[in-house]
């Protein structure tokens, strides 16, 4: 539920020898899967089905996790090649003389927790709809549509979809908040929108890396690790989004 307390759980390890660099980037490659299950139950659901309704968030939600779930097996796969399971088991044998501690289980701050960003979330969505909204209704998408048709035009979409693209570049909440109003007046076709989400992905993801994530993993794991870290998570992630993204258009566009 708090991915910073398991990074910071794996940089410990990892200075103490416990475990090696590779086996900190191929792990935390792997939880990618069960964080993106909690992101997607507390935050997503509610915004998407809002959004989009029942049948195409839901069908957009499902096919997100079904991409985590496979760089969740990239990175098994990865580890398989890569690890020896002698290697792995010698990194645990330090934990055998250690006593587990006592974990505290406090339902109040973990559903403290939840509301308070979900407030944020709920918050950020409707300010983000509204404005696009707005914008739609006094024509201000027409100055966008001159500037990036030829490109839109290339890949089967609107060039409205580039408002959802550059609203979602930082978070997919506000992603899914400027695609809400374009998709509820049938500018963007269901195929259409979860194509531009999944653009939009990437987009993020790439945006994140500088921004957020490679000083952060620099911040955790030190110069070195931090750059491997981050940059491998980055090419594992656009690798399998684009796979999903070519093959999503080739289908249905």
């Amino acid at each position: 539920m708090n991915p910073d307390a398991s990074r910071a759980a794996f940089a410990k390890f990892n200075r103490e020898g416990i475990i090696t660099d590779k086996e900190v980037i191929i792990s935390q490659i792997i939880t990618q899967f069960p964080f993106s299950v909690y992101d997607k139950i507390v935050f997503f659901v509610p915004v998407a089905l809002s959004a989009f309704g029942v049948m195409i968030g839901g069908f957009y939600l499902s096919l997100e996790l079904f991409i985590d779930l496979v760089i969740a097996g990239v990175g098994v796969y990865i580890g398989k090649k890569m690890l020896k399971v002698s290697e792995a088991y010698e990194g645990l044998k330090p934990f055998e003389s250690r006593q587990q501690g006592k974990v505290n289980f406090n339902v109040f701050n973990i559903f403290k927790n939840i509301v308070k960003p979900y407030c944020k979330t709920a918050a950020i969505f409707l300010s983000m709809s509204l404005f696009v909204e707005i914008l739609m209704d006094f024509d201000a998408f027409k100055v966008i549509n001159y500037v990036i048709e030829p490109l839109f035009d290339f890949l089967n979409l609107p060039p409205e979809a580039a408002v959802v693209v550059l609203a979602g570049s930082f978070m997919m909440i506000t992603g899914f908040a400027a695609a809400g109003p374009i998709f509820a007046k049938g500018i963007l076709t269901p195929a259409q929108l979860i194509f531009t989400l999944l653009i939009t992905r990437m987009v993020k993801e790439l945006v994140s890396y500088f921004v957020n994530r490679l000083p952060m993993y620099v911040s955790f794991f030190g110069p070195r690790l931090g750059f491997r870290f981050a940059t491998a998570r980055l090419i594992v992630l656009q690798a399998v989004y684009l796979a999903a993204s070519i093959l999503f258009f080739w289908l249905f566009l």
